[in-house]
Parts: C-alpha cells; structure tokens; sequence
C-alpha cells in the first residue's frame, strides 16, 4: 500500500507509533498523556483533584520524560529501505512505519477505533446526530 503524509508519534524523542490521520495521532497522544498523568497521580495518592494537583502531576509527568509529540512526515515515493529523519534527530527506517501502518488496517481492535473515532468526530459536526 503506498502512503503519503503520515503522523508520527515520539514519547521522549523516541519513536513510539504511527497513524495516517492527524485525529488518530491527537487521539492516542491524548490518551497516553492522561494516563501517564493519571498514573502520577495516583503515585502521589492523589484522589480528589484540585489545580494544583493536576499542574503538579503534569510537570512530574513531562520530568519524567512522559511526554508526547507528534510530527507530520511525507513517505511517498521513499522505498522501504529509506530512513526518515525527525525533527529530534531520531532516524525510522520506512519499512517499520509502514509495518505499524499495515497491522493496524489489518487489527479488529484499530477498526473499532476508527468507528469511535468517526463517531467522536461526527459529533462534532453541526445536525448530525448519533443514535
């Protein structure tokens, strides 16, 4: 399958995934941050959450080097033997982007993602309703 602009994900300027949606790569970055977040939290035995609370976790989190970054790259007419380089300096070969890339279309977990995704999104959209 050929690809043109993909979205990659790095978690302390290392690679971590791939998507081919901008929404799918905020969607997982979201995701991760908030359960790295809430994973502090609960390291702190924070339960009831105030501000403070929250700004704290979040600083510990991105000390701690959980944090996330997603960077738009364009692996169209690149062979699969080709590296790309991001912006942090990291090399990717290709072939591992397009691995990721192809498993997901192939996973039943990655369709029922892309269900709720176009869900999410369809809320959003003025007079669509979802039954």
């Amino acid at each position: 399958m050929k690809y043109g602009e993909v979205y990659i994900i790095t978690k302390e300027f290392e690679f971590d995934n791939a998507f081919e949606t901008r929404e799918a790569a905020e969607w997982y970055k979201d995701n991760k941050a908030t359960a790295d977040l809430q994973r502090d939290l609960d390291e702190q035995g924070i339960g009831d959450l105030i501000e403070d609370d929250t700004e704290e976790a979040n600083f510990q989190a991105e000390y701690n080097g959980e944090y996330y970054e997603i960077e738009c790259i364009d692996i169209s007419g690149l062979e699969e033997d080709a590296e790309v380089h991001l912006k942090n300096g990291d090399e990717i070969e290709v072939k591992e982007i397009i691995d990721i890339l192809e498993k997901r279309k192939n996973s039943k977990a990655d369709k029922e993602f892309e269900e709720e995704l176009d869900n999410c999104l369809l809320r959003n959209v003025k007079g669509y309703t979802i039954s």
